[in-house]
């Protein structure tokens, strides 16, 4: 039996309090979609079975829910619209909604790899909307983080290899709270959480890469440059924070991730 992996548990009553929606983002933004941008969501994979793709992505629109069961057809037009590089309001729009679709799904299909990348995009194309989708962005990583917890939680008392939470969660947790101008004091709580929950994983995960902080914890490095980006705009979102002590650790934690050889290479 492999030695489960421990980590600090995660402040509950902060995020409890924090109104935690699976579906909220999702509604909103399915509202912004229209028959033209669910298409080119449908023809992502060359248009591979676009017809069933389109049917089914207006099915979400419509429920502003997620099926349980998706084909494989339609979740890899959702991962390749995550891959994007939006120019456009309308293409930030569909970029947000794959990937709110996908944070949705990967509890019940897998979690890949690659996650990161996912929250990554995500946390990029919400930061240009209006605040209100940045409130209900950070209420899908809440639930999401609060869901993982509770899962991991179930398979710790049967002794499954699990390690919880993913660190990057809690970084783009961080991100959508100074967007959202969140409190210095709340702000303060799930910064030291991250660095904590990092260092530990530093210890014990096999996949450590190298000494830059959070990105050097993982070879799925697609979307380490927007981490990086979004990384350096947040020296200047925390403008509206009068405490210096928490300032200056954001300032830190924002330094370990820029000021280093691995991620200036990349």
């Amino acid at each position: 039996m492999e030695e489960l992996i421990r980590t600090m548990e995660p402040p509950i009553l902060l995020l409890e309090e924090s109104e935690p929606s699976q579906y909220e983002f999702l509604a909103m933004i399915s509202d912004l979609l229209d028959e033209d941008m669910l298409q080119q969501i449908a023809e992502a994979d060359y248009g591979y079975e676009a017809e069933y793709c389109f049917s089914e992505l207006k099915k979400i629109k419509e429920a502003k829910t997620i099926p349980s069961k998706i084909e494989f057809s339609l979740r890899e037009v959702l991962e390749l619209t995550r891959w994007t590089e939006p120019k456009t309001t309308k293409e930030h729009i569909m970029r947000a909604f794959s990937c709110s679709c996908l944070l949705i799904l990967y509890p019940i299909l897998a979690y890949p790899d690659d996650e990161n990348a996912t929250l990554a995009t995500f946390v990029e194309s919400v930061a240009t909307f209006d605040s209100k989708y940045q409130k209900s962005a950070f209420q899908l990583v809440t639930w999401r983080i609060l869901f993982d917890y509770a899962k991991s939680s179930r398979e710790n008392e049967e002794e499954i290899f699990i390690y919880y939470p993913d660190t990057f969660f809690i970084y783009a947790l961080l991100q959508l709270m100074i967007l959202n101008q969140d409190s210095a004091a709340r702000i303060l709580t799930i910064a030291k959480w991250l660095v904590e929950d990092e260092n530990s994983k530093r210890k014990e995960q096999y996949t450590v890469v190298n000494q830059t902080f959070l990105l050097g914890l993982t070879h799925d490095n697609l979307r380490h440059h927007t981490w990086v980006t979004i990384t350096s705009q947040m020296l200047t979102r925390i403008e509206y924070i009068t405490d210096r002590n928490v300032t200056e650790k954001l300032v830190e934690i924002a330094n370990s991730i820029l000021d280093t050889k691995e991620t200036k290479q990349n």
